[in-house]
């Protein structure tokens, strides 16, 4: 929901020819695209952006990413990441 707000967030300081609505927007929608890119990186690290829900867990004081166990993935993350690589997907670059 994260990915999705800041693409919304994003996308909303353009206008409909893809042209930035107001040029002081410009550090604003770097900044949200830094979030974005940096999010993005850290899910895709944690190698657990295919699961619906997940934490942490510390393990030997290393701090590791882990799915919690109770969970049917198939049923919101799919929905949910359709629409996350959709809104993703159309973006102006």
């Amino acid at each position: 929901m994260l990915l999705l707000g800041l693409a919304k967030q994003i996308d909303a300081a353009y206008d409909s020819t893809g042209t930035m609505a107001t040029p002081a927007l410009a550090a604003y929608v770097r900044s949200l695209r830094a979030a974005l890119d940096s999010t993005r990186a850290a899910v895709a690290e944690s190698h657990l952006e295919h699961n619906e829900l997940w934490s942490y867990r510390i393990v030997d004081g290393t701090l590791l990413p882990t799915r919690y166990g109770t969970s049917s993935d198939v049923r919101l993350w799919s929905a949910t990441d359709v629409a996350v690589q959709f809104a993703l997907s159309t973006l102006p670059r």
